[in-house]
C-alpha cells in the first residue's frame, strides 16, 4: 500500500512539471485625471506584467479642441531608443527589456471646462526572438471642471495698509488687496498750538486713516500799558495772540505813584481879622493843596509905665521878687538870661501871640520889645525883625515848623 502511494505521488510531481507555469497577462494602464483650465497636467502611461520586449510602438489619440499636448517625456522602464513622432510613441532596444512601471509621461493643459478621452493604441509588441507580445491597449479619462467662480462679498477694511473681502460660497477663501486712497479731507482745522487733522478715505472699501496737520504759530500783539499816575494805578505792558486772543504775556499792575509835594508856602498873611493861607504843589503832576493859617491872637497894648497902678493892690515890699522872673517883659531893664526862639512874649512856649508881636514889631506898631524879646523875635538870624519871623514863628506855634 506505502509503495502504491509513492508511486502516485512521484507521477502527480512529474505531471505538474510538465503543465506551463501560469503567469499575469501582460496590460498598459494609464489613470483617469481631472484637470482645470488653463491648468497643465500629466498624464503617466504604464506597462504592468511585462514579460520583456525589444520593440514597442503605441499611439495615442485626444480631443484637440479640448486637451493641448505639451510634452511627452520617457520613463523609466526603457533608457534605451525612444522617438515620439505624430502621436506615436516607439522603443527599440538591443535586448529584452522587462521593466514594468512608467514608459512615458504627456503632459496636457486643458483648454476650457469638458471631458474627453486620451486612447492609447499597441501597434506592435515583440521580443528578441522576434515573437509578438500579447500588449493590448487603453484609455484614460480625462474630467476637466469649470472653474469655481467665487461670490465676493464687499470689500471691508483690515488694517491700515490692507482692505479684504471673503467669498459668499467659500467662506476659507479670502482676497486682499492695499487701500486706494482719496486725496484727504480736513477734518479739524490746525490752531495755534494745537494740531489738526486730515483724514483720507479708501474709495473701495470706505475705511479711514489719518495724519496730523502742524500747529499754528502765535501771532504775537503787544497789548499797551497805562503808566501810574499820582493817585492811579498803572498797567504793564502785556501781549496776546492776534490769532487766537490767548494771553502770552498777561498784563499787571502798578501802584499809584503818590503825590510829590513841594514844601508849604504862605500865599496870603494870616491877620487877627483873617486866616492866612499856604500852599504846596505836587512837583509830579502840578496838583494844588491849600491850608488855613490861624488868626493872630489879639494882644492888648501894654500899659503906660508912667501911669501908677492900682492902689487896692498894694505890693508887699518885704518879699522881693526873683530876678529870674521879670513881671514885666516889656522892661528893657529886667534880665532874661534864657533864649527860647520866638518866645516873644516870654511866656516860655511859642505861640501865635508871639507871632503876632513879632509882625506888629515888623511893620512898626509895637516897639516897646526889651532885648531879650527882640532876640527870640528874630528867628531867621539875620539882626532885624520882619514879616518872615512872624511868619516862622507862627509856623512853629501850629507845630509845622521847628524853631
Amino acid at each position: 500500500m506505502k509503495k502504491l502511494l509513492a508511486i502516485l505521488l512521484t507521477l502527480c510531481l512529474c505531471l505538474f512539471e510538465a503543465l506551463p507555469a501560469f503567469a499575469a497577462a501582460p496590460a498598459l494602464t494609464a489613470s483617469s485625471v481631472n484637470a482645470a483650465p488653463g491648468e497643465p497636467f500629466d498624464l503617466p502611461l504604464k506597462i504592468e506584467n511585462n514579460p520583456g520586449f525589444c520593440y514597442l510602438k503605441i499611439t495615442f489619440t485626444y480631443d484637440a479642441d479640448l486637451l493641448t499636448l505639451e510634452a511627452v517625456t520617457n520613463g523609466a522602464v526603457s533608457t534605451d531608443a525612444f522617438t515620439v513622432t505624430d502621436k506615436a510613441l516607439q522603443w527599440d532596444s538591443d535586448a529584452d527589456v522587462t521593466a514594468s512601471g512608467v514608459l512615458a509621461t504627456l503632459r496636457f493643459t486643458a483648454k476650457r471646462a469638458g471631458s474627453a478621452t486620451v486612447t492609447f493604441k499597441v501597434v506592435g509588441c515583440y521580443n528578441y526572438d522576434e515573437a509578438t507580445v500579447p500588449l493590448a491597449g487603453t484609455a484614460a479619462a480625462v474630467t476637466v471642471a469649470a472653474p469655481h467662480v467665487h461670490d465676493f462679498g464687499a470689500w471691508t477694511y483690515l488694517d491700515e495698509t490692507l482692505h479684504r473681502r471673503v467669498c459668499k460660497s467659500d467662506s476659507s477663501h479670502t482676497e486682499t488687496a492695499p487701500h486706494s486712497w482719496d486725496a484727504g479731507k480736513v477734518t479739524a482745522q490746525p490752531r495755534c498750538a494745537v494740531v489738526g487733522v486730515k483724514t483720507y478715505t479708501c474709495t473701495v472699501c470706505g475705511g479711514t486713516r489719518t495724519e496730523e496737520l502742524p500747529a499754528l504759530e502765535h501771532a504775537p500783539k503787544t497789548v499797551p500799558g497805562k503808566p501810574a499816575t499820582c493817585t492811579e494805578a498803572g498797567m504793564t505792558d502785556g501781549v496776546v495772540c492776534a490769532t487766537c486772543g490767548e494771553i502770552l504775556i498777561a498784563q499787571t499792575s502798578v501802584p499809584a505813584l503818590g503825590h510829590d509835594w513841594s514844601a508849604w508856602t504862605v500865599t496870603v498873611e494870616p491877620t487877627e481879622t483873617a486866616e492866612g493861607t499856604e500852599t504846596r504843589t505836587c512837583n509830579r503832576c502840578g496838583e494844588t493843596q491849600s491850608r488855613a493859617i490861624p488868626k493872630l491872637e489879639p494882644v492888648s497894648e501894654p500899659t503906660d509905665p508912667s501911669e501908677p497902678t492900682d492902689p487896692s493892690e498894694p505890693t508887699d515890699p518885704s518879699e522881693p521878687t526873683d530876678p529870674s522872673e521879670p513881671t514885666d517883659p516889656t522892661d528893657p531893664s529886667q534880665p532874661y538870661p534864657v533864649c527860647v526862639p520866638g518866645d516873644v512874649d516870654l511866656d516860655g512856649k511859642v505861640t501865635a501871640s508871639d507871632a503876632r508881636l513879632a509882625l506888629r514889631r515888623a511893620v512898626e506898631l509895637d516897639d516897646h520889645l526889651n532885648a531879650q524879646q527882640l532876640l527870640n523875635a528874630n528867628v531867621d538870624g539875620d539882626d532885624k525883625i520882619t514879616a518872615s519871623d512872624a511868619r516862622l514863628i507862627l509856623r512853629a506855634a501850629v507845630g509845622l515848623e521847628t524853631l
